[in-house]
């Protein structure tokens, strides 16, 4: 069940209960069997009760409400999991609050069930509480209306899932044809990642694809399911290219500015340690400007940094103890001599292969693709990975911007895709999903449609950008995305980009009215629609920032913005009749 804490306002999903009397003696102090779903929560003990003879609930907790739990609290001696009295919980009704987001909640249950806004006990945990599960029984020939209506959702829903699925098989094939246009056979010619991409995008046309669910985890149909998991096969392969693809184009960029490739032995200028690059950044990723070891560096921030594996006998005489990895600023690297490239290094000896001719270790290929290195297959790999983003581009753009004008200029197998991963069918199938790993696979892949541009230099920009705000540094991604919504005032994602930026630098006015553009371009855009919620929050109109977090919820109701609806709610029962009065006078309230 669902409960809320009264006072603390934290949601969560109990996992376990119970009840202790402490009137009993020490020898007849037990634990008792009973029902929690079965309790009466409108029920309060009296005073000389309370905390006397009360039920213990162990608790999952929403990841976004993990802040409220506060420091001093009661947990479970074994698990860690939050305890709370029974007196201090109630029920949370709400069902778009319902479905706690946690990585904990697969240990436990198997789904959600919307029907009663409960999570379904997996065997172990139903096991251990028998008579918890009786209230999930259904009666089989029940012919309610409610029974019939849902009834029509799942037919529905399995039709979507089936043209998913469908989709997602010809999309594959389109992608395999990228690879046997340029070579038959891969593996016979040593070409590794095109090999490993036509055995993972063949298992998908076959159909041979393994799901990753424990045991019957869903109650959904096969179908779903099904969809789900080729879904998710192929959101890795085009994550995964598209990763590499960007990441190559940085390489392609800086080649003048590193001096070390992989799988180089370097030695530590100042600290003497020994290590393998294994891969490197053209700027640090993070801020290195107080690193001890970079004082005597000029702006160490603009300087490339080296991820090195180092030699853990250097690490003991350099540090006092092993160290893993160490992320090295060029200026304090150098070639190491060659009658000391014998190490000690935690290598994958299968991967990463030593040369004695060359006094290095050679890379894998994927790895060397990535950093734009040569792998000696006269560039076929590197084409046939940039032939396979221009189809997942055109695709994705095929289906976030259908018309039959378009239409009439696309193959008919295009056409298909288009129709069959269409985002009616996606968002109809995200809705439908009962477990918070298979909606965020249908939500990466929205996300991914929504980035696509038809200029690929425009869509690494908004991946550049997207890089800048992770790192911290936002006054530059927020250029990047100004800039990026100037070149083409259509494209969504980077208006959805800018209003992120403006909001992370405090300029509410302005990144409300970039999430309003997003959702002017993309009406369903829910995280554009999150945006705009956190944009009201923080500028205290409440009502509207809970309208905004229930549209996002009816689109994508596993988004994690439940935590911050919840907080409205509680916020706008709070407020009077005055603070309402002022909310509805408030500068931004449009």
């Amino acid at each position: 069940q669902v409960v809320q804490h009264k006072y603390d306002r934290w949601r969560g999903v109990i996992i376990g209960w119970d009840r202790r009397n402490k009137n009993n003696t020490e020898g007849s102090n037990k634990r008792s069997s009973t029902s929690l779903t079965k309790k009466d929560y409108s029920s309060q003990l009296n005073e000389n009760e309370k905390g006397q003879n009360d039920i213990e609930y162990t608790m999952v907790i929403d990841i976004g409400d993990a802040h409220l739990l506060g420091g001093k609290r009661k947990t479970h001696q074994y698990t860690g999991s939050p305890i709370a009295l029974q007196s201090d919980l109630e029920p949370v009704l709400d069902e778009t609050l319902s479905r706690v987001r946690s990585n904990w909640i697969e240990n436990h249950f198997e789904r959600f069930d919307d029907s009663s806004n409960r999570f379904i006990p997996n065997r172990h945990l139903a096991f251990r509480y028998p008579d918890e599960y009786e209230i999930f029984s259904v009666d089989c020939n029940s012919t309610s209306s409610s029974d019939t209506g849902r009834n029509k959702e799942h037919e529905k829903l399995d039709a979507q899932a089936r043209q998913v699925f469908v989709g997602v098989v010809t999309f594959a094939e389109r992608l395999l044809r990228c690879i046997l246009d340029k070579t038959s056979c891969p593996k016979s010619r040593g070409m590794h990642v095109l090999a490993s991409y036509q055995e993972r995008l063949e298992s998908i046309i076959k159909g041979v694809v393994e799901s990753s669910q424990k045991g019957e985890s869903s109650k959904i149909n096969p179908m779903t399911q099904r969809a789900v998991v080729y879904l998710r096969k192929l959101l890795n392969v085009s994550l995964e290219i598209t990763e590499i693809i960007w990441q190559r184009r940085i390489a392609e960029k800086n080649k003048s500015r590193i001096r070390f490739s992989l799988g180089d032995v370097v030695q530590h200028k100042k600290y003497g340690f020994r290590g393998v690059v294994v891969a490197y950044d053209p700027k640090p990723s993070i801020d290195v400007s107080r690193w001890d070891g970079l004082l005597h560096i000029d702006n160490p921030n603009e300087l490339p940094f080296f991820h090195i594996i180092p030699d853990q006998n250097d690490c003991i005489k350099a540090f006092g103890g092993e160290r893993p990895f160490r992320y090295v600023c060029d200026e304090n690297l150098e070639k190491c001599p060659p009658n000391r490239t014998l190490l000690e290094v935690d290598l994958d000896p299968d991967e990463w292969k030593w040369d004695q001719s060359r006094g290095k270790y050679l890379a894998p290929d994927d790895l060397k693709l990535k950093y734009s290195e040569d792998i000696g297959d006269e560039n076929i790999t590197a084409t046939c990975m940039a032939d396979m983003k221009e189809e997942i581009t055109k695709v994705h753009i095929a289906i976030r911007d259908p018309s039959p004008a378009s239409e009439s200029c696309l193959e008919e197998d295009l056409v298909h895709i288009a129709k069959s991963l269409s985002l009616d069918n996606l968002f109809g199938l995200l809705k439908g999903l009962d477990r918070m790993e298979d909606a965020v696979v249908v939500e990466e892949n929205i996300k991914e449609i929504w980035k696509a541009n038809s200029d690929p230099e425009l869509r690494w920009a908004l991946d550049d950008g997207t890089a800048d705000l992770l790192q911290g540094n936002k006054e530059r991604a927020l250029e990047t995305f100004t800039q990026l919504a100037v070149d083409d005032p259509n494209y969504a994602e980077a208006w959805n980009k800018k209003s992120t930026c403006h909001f992370m630098l405090g300029d509410m006015e302005s990144s409300l009215e970039a999430a309003k553009q997003t959702l002017e371009l993309q009406p369903d855009h829910f995280q554009a629609l999150n945006g705009l919620g956190l944009v009201q929050y923080e500028t205290k109109r409440y009502k509207l920032a809970a309208e905004s977090f229930r549209r996002s919820l009816r689109l994508a109701p596993w988004s994690p913005v439940s935590s911050r609806l919840s907080a409205c709610l509680d916020l706008l029962k709070a407020m009077d009749d005055e603070e309402g009065a002022q909310e509805g006078s408030a500068p931004y309230e449009t």
